[in-house]
């Protein structure tokens, strides 16, 4: 299904890729003679068996030659990249690894953490004047983690449309909210800001330190001036109205890969 969706050659190297990359691991995993049980049509990892991965590559590699592709003048392994009308750019990987790549999962494994299921990391404007003291790009990065990871974001699917938080977090394609985890309006004659963080509790880590002064500085000048006005009854109901909330206990990727 991946090679025959796939419409560019850069998909299908991103495909074989991957198909390689599972080959590879799943002899590494025979090599060591694993004793888990055999179930027939998959391998001993519990994966898509390797008779079905070589196939899937050989189709890959009969589309781009079927194609006539043309010279790629970017890396195939990179994501696809797109720039959407507020000058944010969107990362999207072409397979299951560099979507790992693009948020918390390898990080998580990689220091042998449980990967939390179901965001995607985070979405933010680097020139917001909140970021005055506390250098950031507009997606995930290494310093967020001990402020995203016990966060609990604010579902705000009811606001309007064309709202956006300073900080989103994006949430998996089965839930879709919209998740905030720093965001503020104009309420009546005064000004809000909420961070869905407990920065007070993570005053260990220099990061968490630095973004509670740059966000306190923020809102002492003259710079604090929230574009989306909302009533005081609009905010108590913002605060108080459910929404049906999703819930996943663990993320599974939609793929056969």
């Amino acid at each position: 299904q991946a090679v025959d969706s796939a419409s560019e050659p850069e998909d299908l190297d991103a495909i074989e890729f991957e198909i390689h990359t599972t080959l590879t691991s799943e002899k590494e995993e025979k090599s060591a003679k694993t004793s888990e049980t055999y179930h027939p049509g998959k391998s001993k990892s519990g994966k898509a068996s390797s008779r079905a991965l070589r196939q899937a590559a050989k189709m890959a590699q009969a589309k781009k030659k079927a194609g006539n592709a043309k010279k790629k003048t970017t890396d195939p392994s990179s994501p696809r990249r797109y720039t959407v009308s507020d000058h944010f750019e969107v990362l999207s990987g072409r397979n299951n690894i560099q979507n790992d790549e693009l948020t918390f999962k390898t990080i998580c494994e990689n220091n042998k953490k449980t990967v939390s299921p179901g965001t995607l990391g985070i979405l933010t404007n680097p020139n917001h004047p909140v970021f005055n003291l506390f250098p950031t790009e507009e997606h995930t990065s290494w310093q967020w983690f001990a402020m995203v990871k016990p966060s609990h974001p604010f579902i705000l699917d009811n606001t309007p449309a064309q709202y956006r938080p300073v900080v989103q977090v994006i949430d998996n394609v089965e839930r879709n909210h919209k998740l905030g985890l720093v965001f503020e309006f104009s309420v009546g004659k005064g000004k809000l800001l909420v961070c869905m963080s407990p920065l007070h509790q993570l005053q260990e880590y220099p990061e968490a330190r630095q973004l509670s002064a740059s966000i306190m500085a923020y809102m002492g000048s003259a710079d604090f001036n929230p574009a989306t006005h909302i009533t005081p009854d609009e905010l108590r109901l913002l605060l108080t109205t459910p929404v049906e909330e999703g819930k996943m206990k663990q993320l599974f990727n939609i793929t056969q890969y």
